[in-house]
């Protein structure tokens, strides 16, 4: 708006006498105020100043682009490919990407995924750089990591190393506040000066800062409110400024119905948690406690991809897996001392030590996650199954579904419209973490009454 008039070539030599004759310098000089004010001022018809307008702004206005032209920014892997698909390429650099989910969901495993895969150079789908891992409850799971770079087929100790990930805890909103005020902006800028640029930076979990046992009041909402306003103001100029991808894992909250018929209110009136479904929770919901995201409506409109991750229940015996795969639905104790290998109808042969007799015993189902795209600036919502391995996380083949061809029923969702296949599922009652136990054959096997062999 500072741009000199005179350096228009759509005005005629008139044009700009009487323009500057009437005051106007600048562009924002000419098209802020009135048409009226500027003919007055300039003492020339209206329609000649709408005339004047009418170029200038042609003369500045950018041309349009076909969308194969729009730079798509820096985006790396996110270690799967079905994950890659649904979001269009992976995890995008100047953005906040937001993983929620109840506990044990597998947020943390993809985040900590994710602090390994921006570490590939660019030809193998990363960013070759560093990342930043937050975390505000616990410490970094180093174990896991180096499980990860061990296991994964993408990673590799040659280019995803432990100390390529920088770690603190914290406990406090004000805490964070100044570290990514200051402490992180010094450190982009030491890492620029080497040849691992820090490209991501994960805050496990910001809901964590906020919990506290006084009684909600206005007050405390209030307070909350700004602190997450001036959190979300650093991370976008983070992201911007220095080209940092913005990984944040929240929680869920519980969601419950007033199903009281008594209860009165404006028809016209809309309510929070009617509209907070379509941008807070996933449309499909397999317990009777409907969880949506935490941190409510302020923390949300920061969000540029709402990613929720939910614990399913369901068990699935997965034919087109990997043996590795496999693995994780057992205990580490249980994998290592036992010798199984799947077949192709996924059964194991038992071999009996008191009878010697031979029998076949159906392969542990494996515990079935799923992961919707709440919203999305990149794509449109989709969600897909999954599992946890010793690998990292894994899509399964062929369980995307379109959120649109999901149907609603006062919010709930027709399970049948999925197609699923419940003849390989498991009717049990869900099981609260990754381990498959049969509590036949476990008693069976310390016993040594039973032993795994190859078949």
């Amino acid at each position: 708006m500072n741009v000199h008039i005179s350096s228009l070539s759509c005005l005629t030599p008139t044009q700009l006498h009487a323009l500057k004759k009437g005051g106007f310098v600048t562009l924002g000089d000419l098209l802020l105020p009135p048409s009226s004010d500027i003919a007055r001022k300039a003492k020339i018809s209206l329609e000649d100043v709408q005339a004047i307008i009418g170029s200038v702004s042609a003369s500045i206005a950018p041309q349009p682009q076909l969308l194969k032209t729009f730079d798509k920014g820096e985006i790396f892997t996110a270690g799967d490919q079905g994950l890659d698909n649904l979001l269009e390429g992976g995890i995008r650099v100047g953005i906040i990407t937001e993983l929620v989910g109840e506990g044990a969901s597998g947020k943390t495993q993809l985040a900590l995924q994710l602090s390994l895969t921006v570490q590939l150079p660019y030809e193998q789908g990363g960013l070759g750089g560093s990342a930043i891992y937050l975390t505000t409850s616990s410490t970094l799971a180093t174990s896991r990591l180096q499980q990860l770079i061990e296991e994964h087929p993408q990673l590799s100790p040659d280019f995803c190393r432990l100390d390529r990930i920088q770690t603190t805890q914290l406990s406090l909103p004000k805490a964070l506040i100044f570290y990514l005020g200051q402490t992180i902006p010094t450190m982009i800028n030491d890492a620029s000066l080497g040849s691992t640029p820090i490209k991501l930076l994960v805050i496990d979990s910001l809901a964590s800062l906020f919990r506290t046992t006084q009684k909600m009041t206005s007050a405390i909402l209030f307070e909350r409110s700004k602190l997450l306003n001036e959190i979300s103001s650093l991370l976008h100029s983070l992201g911007n400024k220095h080209r940092l991808a913005i990984v944040v894992v929240n929680d869920v909250t519980d969601v419950f119905t007033n199903d009281n018929p008594t209860t009165s209110r404006n028809k016209d009136e809309v309510l929070y948690k009617e509209q907070a479904r379509w941008f807070g929770q996933p449309a499909l919901s397999y317990s009777n406690e409907t969880k949506a995201a935490g941190l409510g409506l302020v923390w949300a409109n920061q969000v540029s991809a709402r990613i929720f991750l939910t614990r399913s229940g369901r068990r699935k015996v997965l034919e087109d897996q990997a043996g590795k795969a496999t693995a994780s639905s057992a205990s580490d104790d249980y994998e290592r001392d036992t010798k199984r290998q799947r077949t192709d109808t996924g059964v194991y042969s038992v071999q009996s030590n008191q009878g010697g007799e031979t029998s076949s015993i159906v392969k542990p189902p494996t515990l079935i996650r799923r992961l919707d795209i709440i919203y999305s600036s990149f794509t449109e919502p989709k969600s897909v199954d999954f599992i946890i391995t010793q690998s990292g996380f894994q899509t399964i083949k062929d369980s995307v579904k379109k959120t649109a061809d999901l149907m609603y029923f006062g919010g709930n969702v027709d399970v049948g419209a999925l197609e699923v296949d419940k003849s390989s599922e498991s009717t049990a009652d869900p099981i609260p973490d990754d381990v498959y136990e049969d509590p036949i054959l476990d008693e069976l096997y310390k016993n040594n009454e039973i032993e795994f062999l190859e078949v």
